[in-house]
Order: C-alpha cells, then structure tokens, then sequence
C-alpha cells in the first residue's frame, strides 16, 4: 500500500462529516493530478470500518460503489481518477460521466 502524504485530506473530512465510523476515512483527495489534469483520490484502508466493509466481496462492491458516487458528486461529476489499494489488489477507476451512468448504473 502507498503511504498518504501530509497534504492529503480525507473525503470525510473535505465534507465536514461527523459521524465516528465512516468509510470515507479511507478516501483521500491528493494534491496530484494523471497527466491529462484529472485530479486523483486514493483509497487505502485507514482502519476497521472499511476493512469490515470490504471483508466479502459483495461488501467490497457495494462499498466501492457508494466511494464512487461521493468522490464523483464531490468533484460536480468532473472527471477523477480514483486509486483503489486493498487485500484484494489495486484497482483503478476513471470516474467521468460515461463510467458512472452506462457501466455503473450509478447515476
């Protein structure tokens, strides 16, 4: 797994969340951009609530999924690149308008 450097926020608290156990603890918005200018946002396990989450594999899907929705809605349905580091491998996602509506059903 990467580590997450200091200037890293995490989706939890960019929204301004409250709630103890979140998943969106996990999810950091970095300060680095893919080379065509997208920004990218890491997933890594930050503690129990998203290993729990992600323990079977439907977990691991549902959770993604509801982690895509938030970080798309985040950035107004722009493009992200969304880096995804777990036991179950690392993953990849372009997160545009295409991949949300026609792939993930997710809008």
């Amino acid at each position: 797994m990467t580590k997450t450097t200091t200037k890293n926020k995490s989706l939890y608290d960019a929204l301004g969340m409250k709630g103890k156990n979140s998943i969106f603890k996990s999810v950091f918005i970095t300060d680095r951009k893919t080379t065509e200018g997208y920004p990218i946002v890491e997933v890594e396990p930050f503690d129990d609530t998203f290993l729990n989450a992600i323990k079977y594999p439907s977990g691991y899907d549902k959770t993604i999924d509801r982690i895509k929705l938030k970080v798309f809605n985040h950035f107004s349905g722009d493009n992200v690149w969304l880096a995804v580091y777990t036991d179950h491998g690392h993953h990849e996602h372009l997160l545009s308008q295409f991949h949300m509506r026609e792939i993930c059903k997710l809008i």
